[in-house]
């Protein structure tokens, strides 16, 4: 595996993010919140914040700022974990990075 293709992974895990808060967004938009089984339909805040884990947290708050989207002041929770989330995806990008280059030498 090149360098060039662990950038690619990173390019689409963020943009998969980038995607599913902009359908989260969507979904919001259009759900009709008088029954039960149109709410089912949206993305929990708890799996947006797993897939952020996973490396693609700039993706999500991007999404996050650019949909507008859970940006009002009652989610700064949220907010709050994805610029940690950020940090730990910086963390663990540097650690694939070293062993990467270790790998390579």
């Amino acid at each position: 595996m090149k360098f060039k293709h662990l950038l690619i992974i990173f390019l689409i895990v963020n943009l998969a993010c980038f995607a599913v808060a902009g359908l989260d967004k969507r979904l919001a938009q259009t759900g009709n919140y008088n029954s039960p089984e149109d709410n089912n339909r949206r993305i929990a805040e708890v799996s947006l914040v797993t897939y952020s884990s996973f490396g693609g947290a700039i993706g999500t708050l991007a999404g996050f700022y650019i949909f507008n989207h859970k940006i009002s002041e009652k989610k700064q929770y949220l907010r709050t974990n994805i610029y940690l989330l950020i940090l730990e995806n910086i963390f663990l990008y540097f650690l694939i990075f070293k062993a990467f280059k270790k790998r390579n030498e």
